[in-house]
């Protein structure tokens, strides 16, 4: 665009910086901003929204920066809330979202902020306080739960170890559980090393998802945890013998601009070399009689 000459506009730079957002492109987020501040075009409430959504909620956010862009609007939508909560969630800064939230006088929450004030609970173990904005949600506001706010609920009991409370909470919604509810308790099972909630979570799953195989591996960690060898081995054997393979797992990270994934169990990256290097480094570093059992 730049190369053929063509001069951007407020909506084209909302969609870059909402792609950068996306990707978790914080650098090269900064620098369009700056450059677009220099290019002098306006910065209405899209552009500025588009910005706190992408200081406040991509990976390794700058949520100072997002409040900056926040608290510089004039005039702030539902959207503007929304993302500021949610961002200030995300980055473990639960109790700002919710003292945020508080502020939103002027402006009526919908959905979407509801679950920024619910998940900004259950990453900060506010467990009364979940409860209560789900009641004011509906009593308030007069806004009906779907099953993702139901299902931040469930999170929030997980990670709180009242894991029996989730599965009532569960068995009492007015909505049906879904998938992604069930692998939020056996998440919660996993980190608690609750077996018996964790087999009927793993059940429940595989009953939704016969050929996915991640509620088996959670579960058979569960086993390995609680030393159960020959459940680990059954539960192997079980993935073997339907043709179940996990997928890898895989992380990114974006250093000069650039993007790099990284993919469990493969070596394809071109710097790998130097990345084990440093790695043993730094192995060493801290525990230099580890460094030549892992080589």
């Amino acid at each position: 665009m730049q190369v053929n000459g063509v001069e951007a506009n407020s909506p084209t730079v909302a969609c870059i910086i909402s792609a950068c957002g996306h990707m978790g492109a914080l650098d090269q987020g900064r620098w369009i901003h700056a450059f677009y501040q220099r290019s002098y075009i306006e910065m209405n409430l899209t552009v500025k929204n588009a910005l706190i959504d992408m200081y406040a909620k991509c990976k390794c956010g700058d949520t100072e920066k997002g409040l900056e862009s926040f608290h510089s609007l004039n005039q702030k939508d539902v959207f503007s809330w929304t993302v500021m909560i949610s961002g200030l969630a995300m980055n473990g800064k639960s109790q700002r979202a919710l003292q945020l939230f508080s502020q939103m006088n002027d402006v009526k929450p919908n959905e979407v902020t509801f679950l920024g004030v619910l998940s900004a609970c259950s990453y900060g173990g506010f467990v009364k306080k979940g409860f209560y904005y789900l009641s004011t949600m509906i009593s308030t506001y007069g806004l009906i739960p779907h099953i993702e706010h139901y299902g931040c609920i469930v999170d929030l009991l997980g990670r709180a170890n009242l894991l029996k409370e989730a599965e009532k909470f569960i068995h009492m919604m007015p909505i049906k559980p879904d998938v992604v509810i069930w692998r939020s308790l056996l998440f919660a099972c996993r980190n608690h090393g609750n077996i018996e909630l964790a087999e009927i979570s793993a059940n429940k799953i595989e009953e939704m998802e016969p050929r996915r195989c991640g509620a088996r591996v959670l579960l058979s960690n569960v086993y390995a945890s609680a030393s159960r060898w020959s459940d680990v081995k059954r539960v192997r054997n079980h993935m073997a013998a339907r043709g179940m393979q996990k997928q890898p797992g895989f992380s990114f990270i974006e250093i000069n601009g650039s993007i790099h994934e990284f993919f469990a169990g493969y070596n394809f990256h071109a710097e790998m070399g130097i990345i084990y290097q440093t790695l043993l480094e730094l192995v060493e570093l801290s525990n230099p009689k580890c460094s030549t059992y892992i080589c």
